[in-house]
């Protein structure tokens, strides 16, 4: 008896991980449809870099980490080697010291208009990533963004929220998947594509 119902819950478990690979591939198969927008994304990002501007990236949880993980195949290297010549990204999410001193001073929706302000020049490229396209903070440095000058990247999810409505945006990556957990691994899909692809232009 016992051995029947281990058994079933084996099978049950089983099942429930295929349901959550289908969710996946369902969501993957639909991004084939962004395809173009992500490559005009790719495009921009290699011009900036050829102008000698930088790119911000930014967001909140796990989208904070994204943002740092984007910066960091950047500077240091995705897949090819770059003999110490790394490209030019900064994640507005990782200095603790800025982020409670901004939240502490001012406000927690500031953090990254604040830096914006402080480091960005016109025609640099901001990448703001968002799974509900609703974050206040990520929503603030873009309209910082726009005052200055900069180009406009979000990374959404869903029907993309407020941002993905909004005229300060020049371009966007909306994610076709509800679920948080699953706009997050298409997030990671597109941040590795776009590394790639600039990593390709830049060091064959």
């Amino acid at each position: 008896m016992l051995l029947r119902v281990f058994q079933q819950v084996k099978q049950l478990k089983k099942f429930l991980v295929y349901i959550v690979i289908d969710e996946h591939v369902e969501m993957f198969l639909k991004m084939k449809d962004l395809v173009y927008a992500i490559d005009e994304v790719v495009k921009r990002i290699c011009e900036c870099i050829k102008a000698r501007k930088c790119v911000y990236v930014f967001g909140n949880g796990g989208s904070a980490s994204q943002a740092q993980h984007f910066a960091a195949e950047f500077v240091v290297r995705f897949r090819r080697e770059r003999k110490g010549v790394g490209l030019p990204a900064i994640a507005l999410t990782a200095d603790t010291s800025i982020l409670t001193a901004c939240s502490n001073d001012y406000s927690f929706d500031d953090v990254f208009a604040v830096q914006i302000c402080s480091l960005a020049k016109a025609g640099d490229i901001l990448i703001g990533i968002s799974t509900s396209g609703n974050s206040e903070n990520v929503i603030r440095g873009f309209k910082m963004g726009r005052d200055i000058g900069t180009f406009n990247i979000a990374l959404l999810g869903g029907d993309g929220g407020k941002i993905g409505k909004a005229e300060y945006i020049d371009k966007k990556i909306t994610v076709p998947a509800k679920r948080t957990d699953i706009i997050q691994v298409g997030h990671l899909f597109v941040i590795h594509y776009i590394c790639n692809k600039v990593e390709e232009f830049f060091y064959g």
